[in-house]
């Protein structure tokens, strides 16, 4: 599969909107962060399917509907690094603080909370980050064996804002779909502008969120990201061989190649602690 060459319009943010967006469109959150990380070489691919497809598998009675632009869902697969992982008022460990990451997403609204991500997989090439997500969060993440490959151009490589080619590879080692993985690489203009998504775009709807739930023991939580808007490049040349978006359920509309691909250089991320929305029926009645 290969995606013809993208081109991104530029845009304006002024600080008041770009601190309104960084946190989700309210004010400030009240607590302090409980963990900081770094994100790296983000790459968002994503699809368009029917609404009712995604419906279908969030769980039910929690309040959760999916969101749509235009009247279309969207699955997302995203690769990047993880970096800089740190507890407040701890130090980043080495051996811990920076591996390789790759989610499944969609985008889902609540009526109590607003809109968010929900994620059918993450795959993490570091197993004891996996078991402390899965214990401390709740969200599916799957260990997997993972590696990324930078190409420099020779000539501009002591200048070239990033690398010329990117190569990513995963295979699941654990859990539901055990074996599936992804393969791809892809080109970019090491000196290329980045820019914020177009104000009311289809990148801005699939990118700029900063609120995501998940379900541990029956019970909905959400919890909050605050970073800077992203700052995106289009890319070139991609090249992908997938199972992880088949394994969630969605490879007859996956097939193709994504109606958007942009990518990220950095963004350094504050993260909040879990909340909950929403107890099964279940649970509020023996409560």
């Amino acid at each position: 599969m290969r995606l013809p060459s993208q081109r991104l319009e530029t845009t304006e943010v002024d600080a008041e909107a770009a601190g309104s967006i960084a946190t989700g469109g309210r004010s400030r959150h009240p607590q302090r962060p409980t963990m900081y990380q770094t994100w790296r070489r983000l790459l968002f691919l994503h699809w368009p399917l029917p609404a009712e497809e995604v419906q279908a598998r969030l769980p039910q009675g929690l309040g959760l509907t999916v969101d749509c632009f235009e009247g279309s869902a969207y699955v997302g697969l995203v690769p990047f690094i993880m970096s800089g992982v740190r507890p407040r008022g701890l130090p980043a460990l080495p051996w811990l603080s920076e591996f390789p990451e790759i989610n499944v997403r969609t985008y889902v609204n609540h009526p109590k909370t607003g809109p968010g991500v929900w994620f059918f997989s993450l795959d993490a090439g570091h197993p004891v980050a996996v078991a402390i997500a899965r214990f401390w969060f709740g969200l599916p993440y799957f260990r997997a064996t993972m590696s990324e490959r930078l190409e420099m151009a020779e000539h501009d490589s002591a200048t070239a804002l990033r690398p010329r080619r990117v190569v990513y590879r995963t295979e699941r080692r654990s859990g539901r779909g055990a074996s599936a993985g992804s393969l791809l690489s892809y080109e970019l203009d090491p000196h290329a502008s980045a820019v914020p998504a177009p104000s009311g775009s289809l990148e801005e709807f699939l990118v700029e969120r900063y609120r995501l739930y998940c379900v541990r023991k029956g019970r909905l939580l959400t919890g909050l990201v605050r970073h800077l808007p992203y700052r995106l490049t289009a890319i070139d040349g991609l090249q992908l061989e997938d199972r992880l978006v088949s394994a969630a359920g969605f490879g007859p509309w996956t097939s193709g190649p994504p109606v958007s691909a942009r990518f990220v250089d950095k963004v350094d991320v504050e993260i909040f602690a879990p909340t909950v929305v929403e107890r099964t029926r279940r649970m509020e009645e023996t409560a």
